[in-house]
C-alpha cells in the first residue's frame, strides 16, 4: 500500500500536461463540431454588392443592367473614379461597372472597377459573358432584343438540382464519432506524457532505493505500480467518457454504447502497455515528450483520425495497419456506420489490440529484465 499511495502522490505532479491535452482535445471537438454545424450541402449563388452606370442607353445596355440587378445586390454610387475606388477599398461595392457608349455598336468595350484576385468578382464576369453569349446568339436568330433577353433568362435559369455531397450525409460524421476518433489523440498523449515519467521515477533514483531498501517485496511493488497505472489510466478514461456524456448524451441511450465502451478500454490499456515499455527504454523527460507527441501524432494521420480513411491512399492505411490505431478506429467505423458486419470488425478490431498490448507488455518485460541485469 505504501508503494501504491506514493505513486498517486507523485502522479498529483504531472497532472498538468494532463489537463493541457484535455483542454486541446476539448478545444478541437468543439471547433469542429461547430464547423458542421455551420456546413450547409445546399449550393446557391453568391449575391455580390454591385455598382452599374449605363452610359450606351441601347437595347443591349439596358438588358443587360436589369439582368444583373436580378442576379446581384445593386448599389449606388457617384460617377467618380476615386468613390469607385473608395467603396470597394471599403467593401461597400464589390464591383463597378461602367457601359461606355457605343457599347452596342461595338465601339467601345465594358470598364470595371473590382477587387483584385476577388473569386466573386470573377463569378460576376462569369454571368456577364453567360448573359452576353446567349443574348447574341439568340439575336443572330433573328429575335428582338426583347425577346433574346427573355430567352436568354429562361435559359440561365434552367437549373440542376444541386446537393453538394457531404460527409453527414453518413453516420462517420455524427458528433459522437468525432469524439471518439479524436480520443485516441488524447488518451495515448495524456497517457504516455503523464505515466511515463511517473514510472520512471519509480524506476530510477531515490524512490527505487528507498524501496529495495524497504521490507516491500520485487513482486509487490511491481504489483502496486501496476495497479496504480491501471487505476490512473481508468481514471482518465473515465473523465474521457463523462466529457463525451455531457457533450453528446444520446450516445449513452444508444445499443453502440458498450460496444465503444469496450473499444475505449481496450486502447487504453493498448497505450498503457506502450507507457510501460517506454518507462524501460529511457529515463529522459525531454525523449518522453517527444515520443508522446510522435505517436499521438502519426497515429492520428496514419489511421484515418485527423484525415479520414476514405481520403487516405492504399499505402498509408497499409502502413497504419502496424498501429493499434488503425485497428481502434476499424471498430468506431464499423460502429458508427452500424454495419451489418459491425460483430466481426468489433471482434477483430479488439482482438488485434489485445495482441499489441501483448507483445508491448512483452517488450517491455524484457527491457526491464535486461535492465536489471
Amino acid at each position: 500500500m505504501t508503494v501504491f499511495k506514493t505513486f498517486f502522490k507523485v502522479a498529483r505532479a504531472y497532472i498538468r500536461p494532463a489537463i493541457i491535452y484535455t483542454c486541446i482535445f476539448l478545444g478541437i471537438i468543439l471547433l469542429i463540431n461547430k464547423s458542421y454545424k455551420n456546413e450547409d450541402s445546399s449550393y446557391e449563388n453568391a449575391r455580390l454588392d454591385l455598382a452599374i452606370f449605363d452610359n450606351d442607353h441601347s437595347d443591349l445596355s439596358e438588358h443587360l443592367s436589369s439582368y444583373l440587378e436580378e442576379k446581384h445586390n445593386l448599389v449606388t454610387l457617384s460617377y467618380d473614379k476615386d468613390a469607385f475606388r473608395d467603396a470597394i477599398y471599403q467593401r461597400t461595392c464589390e464591383y463597378v461597372l461602367i457601359i461606355p457608349k457605343g457599347y452596342e455598336k461595338g465601339d467601345a468595350t465594358l470598364e470595371s472597377y473590382k477587387l483584385p484576385g476577388s473569386i466573386y468578382s470573377s463569378l460576376l464576369e462569369s454571368n456577364i459573358d453567360q448573359y452576353l453569349s446567349l443574348y447574341k446568339s439568340y439575336l443572330s436568330m433573328g429575335l428582338k432584343p426583347d425577346s433574346a433577353h427573355q430567352r436568354a433568362l429562361d435559359t440561365i435559369d434552367k437549373t440542376v438540382d444541386v446537393k453538394l455531397q457531404s460527409a453527414k450525409q453518413t453516420n462517420t460524421n455524427k458528433p459522437e464519432h468525432r469524439f471518439f476518433s479524436y480520443f485516441t489523440y488524447a488518451i495515448v498523449s495524456v497517457i504516455i506524457s503523464v505515466l511515463t515519467p511517473i514510472l520512471i521515477r519509480f524506476h530510477n533514483g531515490d524512490l527505487k532505493m528507498r524501496s529495495l531498501c524497504s521490507g516491500i517485496s520485487t513482486f509487490r511493488r511491481s504489483l502496486s505500480l501496476t495497479l496504480g497505472s491501471a487505476i490512473f489510466t481508468m481514471i482518465i478514461l473515465s473523465v474521457y467518457l463523462i466529457i463525451g456524456g455531457l457533450l453528446f448524451p444520446d450516445w449513452l441511450n444508444k445499443a453502440t454504447f458498450m460496444a465503444r465502451l469496450c473499444n475505449t478500454f481496450t486502447y487504453s490499456m493498448v497505450c498503457l502497455a506502450a507507457t510501460f515499455l517506454i518507462s524501460t527504454l529511457t529515463s529522459n523527460l525531454t525523449v518522453v515528450d517527444m515520443v508522446s507527441n510522435v505517436v499521438g501524432l502519426t497515429s492520428s494521420f496514419l489511421c484515418g483520425v485527423f484525415v479520414p480513411a476514405e481520403y487516405l491512399s492504399k499505402s498509408v492505411l497499409q502502413m497504419g495497419q502496424f498501429l493499434p490505431c488503425y485497428w481502434y478506429m476499424n471498430v468506431e467505423r464499423a460502429i458508427s456506420q452500424n454495419s451489418y458486419h459491425m460483430s466481426f470488425h468489433l471482434t477483430n478490431g479488439i482482438l488485434v489490440q489485445w495482441l499489441f498490448f501483448i507483445a508491448l507488455m512483452a517488450m517491455g518485460l524484457l527491457a526491464a529484465k535486461k535492465e536489471r541485469f
